[in-house]
């Protein structure tokens, strides 16, 4: 595996969906504009005061591990852009619910795709009510449908002769 790839994982572990990273991606373009407004040195003062606390770490770490030199906005804006590039070519896994689902839950079904999948992984995330319970999930080019929906009808195409004779 690439050492680049290695360096944007740790910074893909404090994200979970393709939401977090356009966030991300947004954080770090205020940060971009920011660098050019302040002195050179304040470039670690404007990662703390631009981002969010676990996004300015998870950064910080990654600026450090590429060796990037905090007083050379030139190399800050070129490692920065590298990790939005990399952020956006993640691959995705499409995750549809039938609820919304909590903040908590997200995160614990980011680790489990991420453990199970690679940590190169964010969620795609959709709500669809008409699902009834269960999930259906593409990644890859396949698609598991684990829905209610779809073992309900199942069950009903099996059992039609004897539902509609109670009709």
């Amino acid at each position: 595996m690439d050492r680049q790839v290695d360096l944007t994982t740790s910074v893909l572990e404090t994200i979970a969906t393709t939401e977090d990273a356009s966030e991300l991606n947004e954080q770090i373009d205020r940060l971009l504009t920011t660098i050019y407004q302040t002195e050179r040195s304040d470039i670690a003062t404007a990662l703390d005061a631009t981002l969010s606390t676990n996004i300015s770490k998870s950064i910080k770490n990654y600026l450090y591990k590429t060796n990037t030199i905090l007083t050379n906005e030139e190399e800050v804006r070129l490692s920065l852009k590298k990790l939005q590039e990399e952020v956006r070519h993640a691959n995705i896994l499409s995750l549809t619910l039938a609820f919304s689902p909590t903040k908590k839950m997200v995160t614990n079904i980011s680790q489990m795709v991420k453990h199970e999948f690679g940590e190169n992984i964010l969620i795609e995330l959709s709500v669809n009510p008409e699902l009834v319970g269960g999930a259906v999930i593409i990644y890859n080019g396949k698609y598991i449908d684990l829905s209610l929906q779809k073992k309900l009808a199942i069950l009903f195409e099996a059992k039609k002769g004897e539902i509609l004779k109670f009709l």
